[in-house]
């Protein structure tokens, strides 16, 4: 059986976690570090070999493998070249809805996949507008946090906690109280209105995030960037959350319709 949109996800980050600093590796020590089959890890390292993510040292069938200058340089600079791919025809839907919600907002729009055990959010796909200038010069800290936090990090990952919780029908416990954030990620709570909101890791912006679903799994969250001083209007507010519903569920439906694989 392929693997589904998460399965290839989750290795493809694997593969790339097995690489640490400068090192070389051994196909078989990139498979045991990232706790798969050699033949399925050699699969993912040719898809980024393709992608210009990990390079070939030495002869093939003997040689070992690295991450290269560009990989190395996004690791520090998130949100300018993800190795994480969406397959073409479903990019093309997820680009078309995310540059729809930031054209109809005027905000940043983002669509996050929940990834590894334990699991965390990371972001695959998003549409900045005119504020991508002004975000990606955000300390380095709250841009990888943007990008890629745990799961009860925040608002994007706490839609994903609670309604998983609601398929497993176990209650998830409610996170230590943490300043201003504390009632928004009320796993209860978000549950009961279908989103989650509250501050984004960069400062001066609030996150509204709506579950992502494929069929019955919750496979991520589409979370729109509010500036705080447009967010703190209530009318304005319920105005991005319907937005941000809509197109989480146009993005939905097509995940359940069609069987979506990663580009690599």
């Amino acid at each position: 059986m392929a693997a589904g949109p998460t399965d290839a996800v989750v290795r493809t980050v694997a593969v790339l976690d097995a690489f640490r600093g400068p090192d070389q590796l051994q196909l078989s020590e990139i498979a045991e570090r990232a706790g798969l089959p050699m033949p399925t890890a050699y699969r993912y390292l040719q898809g980024l070999v393709r992608a210009g993510r990990v390079e070939r040292i030495g002869k093939l069938g003997s040689g070992a493998y690295a991450l290269t200058a560009s990989a190395h340089q996004q690791q520090a600079r998130p949100f300018e070249d993800l190795p994480i791919r969406i397959a073409d025809q479903s990019a093309r839907v997820v680009g078309s809805e995310l540059v729809k919600l930031q054209a109809e907002t005027g905000q940043v729009a983002l669509l996050y996949a929940s990834v590894g055990v334990p699991p965390m959010r990371m972001c695959t796909s998003w549409a900045m507008g005119v504020h991508r200038g002004t975000l990606l010069t955000a300390p380095t800290a709250q841009l990888h946090a943007l990008w890629q936090a745990p799961l009860d990090a925040d608002a994007s990952g706490a839609v994903i906690r609670a309604f998983r919780s609601t398929l497993t029908k176990v209650r998830a416990p409610m996170p230590e109280p943490r300043p201003a954030a504390a009632r928004a990620l009320d796993l209860r709570r978000i549950q009961e209105q279908g989103h989650a909101t509250a501050a984004a890791p960069v400062e001066g912006w609030q996150a509204i995030a709506v579950p992502l679903w494929c069929a019955s799994t919750v496979a991520g969250a589409v979370t729109l960037l509010a500036q705080e001083h447009l967010a703190r209007n209530v009318a304005r507010r319920a105005r991005y959350v319907d937005r941000v519903m809509d197109t989480a569920g146009v993005i939905s439906r097509h995940l359940t319709r069609v069987d979506v694989r990663c580009a690599v």
